[in-house]
C-alpha cells in the first residue's frame, strides 16, 4: 500500500503479514485480531491508531507519527 488515505478504517480479523505500507494516512484506524507480523510501515500518520489482540511480531515502524496511539493485549516479539 503506498500513498493512500485509509484514515478511520476498521480492520477486524485480517491477515496483513509481510505487507509493506508507505506514505499512508492510518490516523484513527482500528486493528482488532489482526496479523501484522513482519509488516514494514514507513512515513505514515498513525496518530490515534488503536490495536487490540494483534500479532505484531517483527513489525517495523519508521518515520511515523504515533501520537495518541494505543496497543493492548498484543504479541510483540522480535
Amino acid at each position: 500500500m503506498h500513498k493512500s488515505d485509509i484514515s478511520g478504517s476498521t480492520f477486524d480479523d485480517v491477515n496483513m503479514s509481510g505487507s509493506v505500507i508507505g506514505n499512508v494516512n492510518l490516523s484513527g484506524c482500528s486493528f482488532k485480531k489482526v496479523n501484522l507480523s513482519g509488516v514494514a510501515v514507513e512515513d505514515a500518520n498513525m496518530s490515534g491508531w488503536k490495536v487490540c489482540d494483534a500479532n505484531l511480531s517483527g513489525l517495523r515502524i519508521s518515520q511515523a507519527n504515533l501520537q495518541g496511539a494505543s496497543i493492548k493485549d498484543s504479541r510483540m516479539t522480535a
